[in-house]
């Protein structure tokens, strides 16, 4: 894991009289920011096996990331926090490759950290797979490597935006501030394709809208 305060330095240089804990403050906002428009953390946080129940007629309900004591089937990376959910797969045994379970089939209640499972969707043992958006904490002091590597420009940029942004303070300048917002919604556009190109260089396919 990368540091979040090593962003820090090109927040900086275009700034005079900033504090440090405000800096510090702003960069994990803009971590944050970043990872909501892009969606790019996007990674599995576990599996867990299903057998029916004696109440098929009922959602199922599962906590997402995992709360009971002992329960380590769906855990989060150190200092993030779980966005939303992308990807529910399934799966019948080891040898066969997980499905990707219909949206229909499943929900992600946000206040109860739960993934609701439609009546029916577990009709034989199977393991469920889950993919998540993932953020940094309120309280994060790292972000993951590759991001830092490749995104830590736009961070920075975004951090000095919204310090700018702030009216009557000695750093305050809005017409800069937004050539600094213009270079994070490209940046933020460009990691969006890079995403959808499934970090390749292939082309982005869409499905066709019918004409009713």
């Amino acid at each position: 894991m990368a540091r979040l305060r090593d962003l820090e330095p090109a927040v900086r240089t275009h700034l005079t009289g900033v504090s440090e804990p405000t800096i510090r403050l702003y960069v994990r906002r803009a971590t944050k920011q970043f990872c909501q428009d892009t969606k790019i953390w996007d990674v599995n946080i576990g599996s867990k096996s299903l057998s029916p129940t004696a109440t098929p007629d009922l959602r199922r309900r599962i906590a997402v990331p995992s709360t009971a004591s002992g329960d380590t089937d769906f855990e989060l990376p150190d200092q993030s926090f779980l966005n939303s959910i992308s990807r529910v797969r399934y799966g019948s045994g080891a040898d066969v490759e997980p499905e990707k379970l219909p949206d229909a089939e499943w929900a992600y209640d946000i206040a109860t950290r739960e993934l609701v499972l439609e009546p029916g969707v577990v009709f034989q043992d199977m393991t469920i797979y889950v993919d998540a958006i993932l953020e940094p904490s309120q309280t994060a002091l790292q972000l993951p490597d590759w991001m830092a590597e490749l995104w830590g420009e736009v961070i920075s940029d975004y951090a000095v935006f919204e310090i700018m942004s702030q009216p009557n303070q000695e750093w305050s300048n809005p017409r800069l501030a937004a050539v600094f917002k213009g270079k994070y919604d490209s940046r933020v556009s460009e990691a969006t394709v890079a995403k959808a190109r499934k970090g390749s260089r292939q082309p982005i396919r869409s499905r066709p809208i019918p004409f009713n």
